[in-house]
């Protein structure tokens, strides 16, 4: 459960809503587990000395409204990936518990986090660029994983070592480049995964939430299974089929 807005705690499968407190001892003071932007945002003002009005929130559920204007004259900014593509002339980005994105249950997962710490890296240079003070410009990765190697790689300067060990994972796993993946989602996908079931040069996952993950060895075999299954499934089917197939997806 997370809490809320109004300090309740709140399931997002079941909808549950209850007293934020401890149900077998009734205790109210709760550790947090994973601090959400809007307490971040809370303790942030408060380490920094600075009234919460001041810290800027920024999440990804605003990400659909890109033309709302974030006022820059704040100092402070807090928020998840979206605050990167959002804010602009910033001289330092920090990273709190980077590893949360390493670790995440993804094969690309090193992969996105090396991208967003090379798109802090553009936005502290650009404050740079046109500042005078050549020492500006500073992104902070707080981290008990010191020894991954994608952040040994960010400390040398060198990702050789990174890239080597991801390509050899990726390859025992048949994962891409290696292998082919794809992730189909929509209305009667439970039915286009049971047609790709049945072929045996594929593997499907198990339906979750209106998508399903379809891995081969092959993109061709891959390709061609999908679309059959998709001509089977709509001429065959009860229900209507509104899928959409996404190739190599990087949240998968």
């Amino acid at each position: 459960m997370s809490m809320s807005a109004s300090k309740q705690l709140e399931c997002p499968m079941c909808a549950n809503v209850r007293h934020a407190e401890c149900i077998k001892c009734g205790s109210g003071k709760l550790a947090v587990i994973k601090a959400g932007v809007s307490r971040l945002r809370e303790e942030l003002a408060a380490a920094a000395g600075r009234r919460v009005d001041e810290v800027v929130e920024i999440s990804g559920g605003e990400a659909a409204n890109k033309d709302q204007e974030i006022d820059q004259t704040r100092m402070l900014f807090v928020g998840t990936e979206a605050a990167l593509h959002r804010v602009r002339d910033v001289d330092t980005v920090v990273f709190l518990d980077i590893d949360q994105e390493i670790s995440a249950p993804r094969y690309r997962a090193a992969e996105i986090t090396l991208s967003l710490v090379v798109h802090a890296a553009r936005l502290v240079a650009r404050k740079r660029s046109g500042s005078s003070n050549k020492s500006d410009g500073l992104v902070m990765i707080q981290t008990m994983l010191a020894d991954h190697a994608l952040l040994r790689g960010l400390e040398s300067h060198d990702l050789t070592e990174f890239v080597d060990e991801e390509m050899l994972r990726r390859k025992l796993m048949q994962l891409p480049p290696y292998g082919a993946l794809a992730q189909v989602s929509g209305t009667g996908v439970d039915q286009v995964a049971d047609i790709l079931r049945s072929n045996v040069l594929l593997q499907v996952s198990a339906t979750n939430k209106e998508s399903v993950l379809v891995k081969s060895n092959d993109w061709e075999e891959l390709a061609n299974s999908i679309s059959d299954a998709l001509v089977v499934a709509s001429t065959r089917g009860k229900k209507t089929l509104r899928t959409k197939t996404q190739i190599d997806p990087p949240r998968a």
